[in-house]
């Protein structure tokens, strides 16, 4: 009995001791976000370690469905309908799984989000083959990225061992711009100051009509002239225009009022555009 009671005890101990203690994760949860044109892409994921351990070896099987992390499926979440390698991937949450392969990996984009390990290949969205990179290092904690971003596109990588792999998202955004600029300029008088800069800098910014970027700029440029980023807006526009002389003189306007806010970068910007601009009139 005496035995028995002092078995009970130390059960209670450990047991209650355990309800305590704090430990860390062996496989640390991680969180990345990007911004991709107007959507916001978020992976969270769990980050699995090596350990002397062979990643395909004993921590994963070439050809066989991994759920690409540990714990919980990895989970992907977009704000904003994209683009991934080609397929269109509505705003939502998502899991990710993938196959391994030394070669080439197919990454899964399932629509369940669950433990890691329960996988159903009917809950598939999409699947994309795309090849196994090499790392310039060994990644000893799994690890996923974003790289090459753009205003519209961005690479999603994962890299874990001496292997790594890359999937293109894209979320074009120039047609919604420009239909929000055809609905707005055209009642240009209900149009705000903040209106007219947009238009004319993406314009500019898109090699779209330079004419009619010259006239938002201009207008810009009456309604608020001690602006410094209003100069050196309606200086790009008479450039894009081929007015050189008008568009030196813009730009020397908005270094003068750049300097004496502090903006130090307007006046590089714009020292570099005067001198091509000089160059170009000599073409």
């Amino acid at each position: 009995m005496k035995i028995i009671f002092t078995q009970l005890l130390l059960t209670g101990i450990i047991s209650n001791g355990f309800s305590q203690i704090k430990a860390p994760e062996a496989s640390p949860a991680a969180t990345i976000s990007q911004t991709i044109g107007f959507a916001s892409v978020t992976i969270e994921y769990n980050r699995p370690q090596l350990k002397g351990r062979d990643m395909f070896a004993e921590l994963t099987r070439e050809g066989e469905v991994w759920r690409t992390g540990a714990n919980m499926s990895t989970r992907l979440t977009t704000t904003e309908e994209i683009i991934l390698e080609g397929n269109k991937i509505s705003a939502g949450n998502y899991s990710i799984y993938s196959i391994p392969g030394k070669k080439q990996w197919t990454v899964i984009i399932n629509k369940k989000i669950q433990w890691g390990t329960v996988y159903n290949k009917e809950d598939d969205l999409l699947r994309v083959t795309v090849p196994t990179l090499e790392t310039s290092r060994k990644v000893e904690s799994f690890n996923f990225y974003f790289s090459d971003v753009t205003e519209e596109s961005a690479k999603l990588g994962f890299s874990w061992g001496k292997a790594k792999v890359e999937v293109k998202i894209e979320a074009p955004v120039q047609a919604n711009v420009l239909e929000q600029i055809d609905e707005v300029m055209a009642d240009e008088s209900k149009a705000t100051d903040g209106d007219f800069f947009t238009a004319s800098n993406f314009y500019l910014d898109k090699g779209l009509d330079a004419k009619k970027a010259l006239e938002w700029a201009n207008e810009f440029n009456k309604r608020q002239s001690d602006r410094y980023w209003g100069w050196r807006l309606q200086a790009r526009a008479l450039a894009a225009n081929g007015k050189y002389d008008e568009a030196i003189a813009a730009a020397e306007k908005s270094t003068v009022l750049a300097r004496e806010a502090g903006n130090m970068d307007y006046v590089f910007n714009n020292g570099k555009d005067i001198e091509d601009w000089k160059k170009a009139k000599t073409k």
